[in-house]
């Protein structure tokens, strides 16, 4: 086996500290240059490498006969030019995502010289959480997949940042949203029809601060997420099927030689208790991305119910998911909000049979960049969850809508300080049952010791965004609450 000679354009951060010592890890890899736009900086990044060759230039790096790939971390909007550029000199490239700022740009590198091989640099399709969980949705463990939930965050308000500059292909659509986008075609194992996503842009940079979206892959799959530059950071994945929901806890940013944890569960329990956890082998994601490369070149709130019988499959008589579960995220983040939606978008399947909606995915503007994204289901895996995502931190709270009656419950606190679980504090609250505290409220405002809390204009505002996510059903757009 002859090493794969591999050159770096630039100097850029994600190279200097995680793809080229992870590349140099491996046996396929012989990292031999780098270039930067100043040869001191080249030097310095070499040394601090131990990368024999530095060039002051990216076309002199280009123009060394012995480097025979390319990894192309520069700025998104340089990355098609400095690929054509590579490809042209007859280098295999490796390029960094996103790697181009539309699909037409995108297309040009379909024309680069045959027998050039360019990839772009997903790493997370080669860690084994995202292998295992894959093998796991086609051996049928979670049933038929339906739904694909991804949050991804973190929190750069630096204007001297180039994810905060937008003319250079900055935001988090193109920086953290092409992960649930890629990670979803990849379980799906298929390619998406439409998708609608609401944006909310920083007043000051003009890039997408946070961004949910639905996408829409047909026979009733769908991919719904959140993806913020501006808030706490986060990361979570849930795979939800029929029979059963995986969850990949670092979905992206998996450390480097860490063992990961996937969790798997039946969804016969609401309190965890039904949930295996499966632990993989330590590895480096980056390290088995550039392995692979250079071989080639070498050669959410949801149950279960498909009972005719049952009234919540009767459409005739207001059955399905977004009546019988919908209304739970519109009135909590109405109430966690504080205020009114101004409009709303859904994504709705509907029981062939029943006529019913049995998963619907939905996005909610509540104005000033505040957004409610959720996915309920009555053909899913039973499971709840309500994540209540800040600048500065997050709440968790775990059995949301079907608390045990008398039960103890937990809210878990995160500062998202790190993402493997050690920034989280757990505040337990009294042990409570809900449905006596609903009737004695309403009671005492019977007997007129307190207001009524909640009257009939508050359910008609629930009832307004319900109507208007079964008109954006049938009219494709967003809809005015």
């Amino acid at each position: 086996m002859k090493k794969v000679v591999w050159g770096v354009l630039s100097t850029a951060r994600i190279g200097i500290e995680k793809v080229i010592p992870a590349m140099q890890k491996s046996a396929w890899c012989d990292l031999r240059a780098i270039a930067s736009r100043s040869q001191p900086s080249a030097r310095k990044a070499a040394d601090a490498l131990r990368i024999p060759v530095a060039y002051g230039s990216y076309e002199a790096l280009l123009a060394d006969p012995a480097i025979e790939a390319v990894y192309n971390p520069l700025p998104n909007h340089l990355h098609v030019a400095l690929t054509l550029a590579a490809a042209r000199a007859g280098k295999h490239v490796l390029c960094e995502k996103p790697i181009a700022l539309s699909a037409d740009e995108a297309r040009r590198l379909q024309a680069v010289p045959a027998g050039v091989r360019v990839m772009e640099a997903f790493m997370v399709r080669f860690h084994p959480q995202w292998l295992r969980a894959r093998e796991l949705v086609r051996q049928g463990r979670v049933g038929t997949l339906r739904a694909v939930q991804v949050f991804f965050s973190f929190f750069n308000a630096d204007p001297g940042n180039i994810r905060n500059q937008a003319a250079i292909g900055g935001g988090g659509l193109y920086d953290l949203g092409c992960y649930p986008i890629v990670g979803s075609r990849f379980l799906f194992e298929g390619e998406p029809r439409r998708a609608v996503a609401l944006v909310d842009r920083d007043p000051a940079f003009g890039t997408d601060r946070m961004t949910s979206a639905l996408v829409d892959f047909g026979e009733g799959r769908q991919l719904g997420f959140t993806v913020s530059t501006q808030c706490v950071p986060y990361q979570r994945v849930q795979i939800c099927g029929t029979r059963g929901r995986i969850e990949i806890q670092i979905p992206f940013n998996a450390p480097q030689g860490g063992a990961m944890r996937i969790l798997l569960d039946d969804g016969t329990s609401l309190d965890g208790a039904s949930i295996a956890t499966e632990t993989l082998p330590a590895c480096d994601q980056y390290t088995l991305q550039g392995e692979a490369f250079s071989r080639a070149v070498r050669g959410f709130f949801s149950f279960f119910n498909a009972d005719p019988g049952n009234i919540r499959n009767q459409a005739a008589i207001g059955g399905g998911g977004l009546y019988d579960l919908g209304c739970y995220p519109i009135v909590g983040s109405r109430f966690l909000f504080e205020g009114e939606p101004r409009r709303a978008v859904a994504l709705v399947d509907r029981d062939p049979a029943f006529g019913t909606d049995r998963m619907t995915s939905a996005l909610v503007d509540f104005g000033e960049g505040r957004q409610l994204g959720f996915t309920v289901s009555t053909q899913c895996v039973p499971y709840q969850r309500v994540q209540i995502c800040g600048t500065r931190g997050r709440i968790e709270i775990q059995i949301p809508f079907n608390a045990p009656q008398g039960g103890a419950m937990r809210i878990l606190l995160d500062d998202g300080t790190s993402l493997d679980g050690a920034s989280i504090a757990t505040e337990t609250l009294p042990a409570c049952d809900q449905y006596t505290l609903q009737g004695e409220a309403f009671s005492r405002a019977v007997r007129g010791e307190i207001e009524l809390p909640y009257g009939v204009e508050d359910a008609v505002a629930n009832m307004r965004v319900i109507d208007a996510l079964f008109r954006s059903e049938k009219s494709g757009r967003w809809e005015e609450v």
